[in-house]
């Protein structure tokens, strides 16, 4: 049955006690214990403003609902197809403007894209002298007749196509991100929605409670000899299975450690808190 969060079951408003998953982003989060929505997440804080929240904050956990989630993905699948269209006809696409240095030499100003060297002494510290050094943007059909107008001056010794086709390059590796990356959330809510929706909260404490108890069963003093140290210590280790995951913990101390370290392993990867809790949830 589908657990939902009954509001008094906790004295504390702010205290979470279970987590859930995003519909926008697809991460873990804590979610109200009055209101089963998610907290804002996703944000910097600005003066002391919230920047830049998910979409999927304040919204209820995929778990309990998905509108939100199937609506992510059909505007990613819009989005995706918008990109990829763009980079099957890069080779046709021009910069609206590109940015450029006019530069003064004997008294004459010159131009260039900031991705050249006009004269070949470029160094931004002389973009602090305004009477030589100016930084602009320009129109791409400025440029082309300016160019064009220069060509025989060898102290551009650049062509049209050369600065186009840099700006080419840079967008092809943008759109290829993009789209990349949109298919990935595309991927990742698919997935979620079916393996997730209509199941249980995740108690907030569970990970942590699964590695306690393996940390405690691996404690112990079991004296094995470090392979090529030479050195005596104590190592240990626990696992068990979660869903289709082996979770580790290694505790080992030598004999110079006052304390034991214990190591989180997934799958046979070391893995940090959070992640885990992420990849587990």
């Amino acid at each position: 049955m589908l657990t939902l969060i009954i509001k008094g079951e906790t004295d504390m408003k702010t205290t979470h006690t279970h987590k859930g998953h995003c519909q926008a982003c697809g991460r873990l989060h804590a979610v109200d214990n009055e209101t089963n929505k998610l907290a804002q997440h996703g944000y910097t804080v600005d003066w002391g403003f919230f920047n830049g929240v998910c979409n999927g904050a304040d919204h209820l956990p995929i778990q309990i609902d998905k509108s939100l989630a199937e609506k992510t993905i059909v505007n990613a699948t819009e989005y995706v197809a918008k990109k990829t269209d763009l980079l099957n006809n890069i080779d046709s696409w021009l910069p609206s403007k590109v940015s450029a240095i006019y530069h003064k030499v004997d008294g004459v100003w010159g131009l260039t894209t900031r991705r050249y060297s006009t004269f070949g002494q470029y160094d931004p510290k002389n973009f602090a002298d305004e009477e030589n050094y100016k930084m602009t943007y320009i129109n791409i059909e400025d440029l082309k007749e300016f160019l064009v107008a220069n060509e025989s001056d060898l102290r551009f010794g650049i062509q049209f196509e050369d600065i186009v086709n840099s700006y080419r390059a840079t967008q092809k590796r943008e759109l290829a991100n993009e789209i990349l990356n949109g298919q990935a959330l595309i991927d990742s809510l698919e997935d979620l929605i079916e393996r997730l929706h209509g199941k249980d909260l995740i108690d907030s404490q569970m990970t942590q409670k699964i590695v306690a108890e393996l940390t405690q069963k691996a404690t112990g003093p079991l004296l094995e000899r470090e392979e090529g140290t030479g050195r005596l210590g104590y190592q240990n280790s626990a696992e068990t299975m979660v869903g289709d995951h082996v979770l580790m913990v290694k505790v080992m101390r030598n004999r110079t450690w006052k304390g034991y370290g214990a190591y989180t392993y997934l799958d046979g990867k070391k893995i940090g808190a959070k992640k885990l809790e992420e990849v587990l949830g």
